[in-house]
């Protein structure tokens, strides 16, 4: 099981490769957090198969990579510090 885990946080990684390395850490820290508990909660299924049913689930590298990465962008705009109006009327000089 955790085979299959560790193959697909790779290729989480690989897919970020190039982005923040917090970002990148803050992903593959949620995806192993979820696949390794929704892996072990199938109690009466086989460890490969519960794995892979987390996976399936969970989503692609691919489409997490790119999920975190809008994330990150919406969030950096909406931390970004807003530009100053020029002072308009006649008391702006």
């Amino acid at each position: 099981m955790t085979d299959r885990i560790d193959t697909y946080l790779d290729d989480l990684r690989a897919a970020m490769r190039g982005s923040d390395p917090a970002l990148v850490d803050d992903a593959v820290y949620d995806a192993a957090e979820f696949l390794r508990s929704a892996a072990t909660a199938n109690a009466g299924v086989l460890p490969d198969e519960a794995a892979e049913a987390a996976i399936a689930s969970y989503g692609s590298p691919v489409e997490i990579a790119s999920a975190y990465e809008e994330m990150e962008a919406t969030v950096s705009a909406a931390l970004r510090t807003p530009a100053r109006r020029a002072a308009r009327g006649m008391f702006a000089r």
